[in-house]
């Protein structure tokens, strides 16, 4: 068990050391933007593959989670004046909650249930942050 957290703090610290290091290795910020882009999809992929491959359940709402924290880190500066790390801790906050005053109910469901309550949670999502 030890050297399994061994193994994965080596990993973090491998990630954190790329991480600083690829500012510096880019020539253009957009090299920094396409691979902080992969980043967060690949963020929401591994999520996505948690809960449907090791949970079990169908989720077709989980992009709307994953919008609601963008929207909040992308308004809180622009708007409210939030520092750039606040805002990441606030969309964290903010998606979380939501996610499991949500969540709870919908978890109650099976099946195509699940699928169609977790669809619908998308679709409201995606309507709310474009109007």
């Amino acid at each position: 068990m030890l050297q399994k957290i061994g193994y994965r703090c080596l990993i973090l610290a491998a990630l954190a050391i790329v991480v600083a290091v690829l500012p510096l290795i880019f020539p253009s910020s957009y090299y920094f933007r396409v691979a902080s882009l992969v980043w967060v999809s690949a963020l929401a992929a591994i999520g996505l593959n948690v809960l449907m491959g090791s949970a079990g359940q169908v989720s077709l709402g989980h992009a709307g989670f994953f919008g609601i924290g963008a929207y909040a880190v992308a308004i809180g500066p622009a708007h409210f004046g939030i520092p750039p790390w606040a805002a990441v801790l606030l969309g964290c906050v903010i998606s979380s909650v939501l996610a499991y005053l949500v969540g709870r109910p919908i978890l109650k469901l099976k099946g195509h249930y699940l699928a169609i309550a977790t669809l619908g949670l998308g679709v409201l999502v995606a309507l709310v942050i474009t109007t």
